[in-house]
């Protein structure tokens, strides 16, 4: 295997909550689930709300994550939009989660640029993770005390 396409999801508070180094390149929306089901296992709560870019875009993923019960799951896009009723996509509760995307893609750029994210020096999947699971411990470290000092702020 040349390379490892990470998949993250990222807690309402900014937190790194699930991480997988997937065997291989697959798609995206086979691992939406998956990365629902680490937050869940790692943390007892089932998150209530799912806000995926285009290519997370599944019935079969968004059905089956309803089933386990998240309340609502949204993907942005035109793949999303055809998913999804006319009512539903422009629920506000739907349009709020889909300007959300924009933390995601922040949180991406500060693992990559601050976090060397993108730079590994470990060989094979295994190492290849757990080195990812050193970095994202290191910036949810960074975030605790980030939150802390403005709760302390505030």
């Amino acid at each position: 295997m040349i390379g490892y396409k990470p998949q993250l999801a990222r807690s309402g508070q900014g937190f790194v909550s699930a991480l997988t180094v997937p065997e291989g390149n697959p798609s995206d929306k086979t691992q939406l689930v998956t990365l629902v089901q680490q937050i869940h296992q790692r943390t007892g709560i089932m998150p209530q709300a799912i806000s995926a870019d285009d290519g997370y875009t599944s019935r079969q993923g968004r059905d089956d994550l309803l089933a386990a019960g998240v309340e609502r799951v949204c993907f942005s896009g035109s793949h999303g939009k055809k998913l999804l009723s006319e009512e539903e996509w422009n629920d506000p509760a739907y349009v709020q989660a889909r300007k959300g995307r924009s933390a995601v893609e922040s949180l991406i750029f500060v693992l990559k640029h601050v976090f060397a994210f993108a730079r590994l020096r470990r060989r094979g999947r295994a190492q290849a993770e757990g080195e990812l699971l050193e970095k994202v411990i290191a910036y949810n470290f960074s975030r605790m005390l980030h939150v802390r000092r403005h709760t302390a702020a505030a």
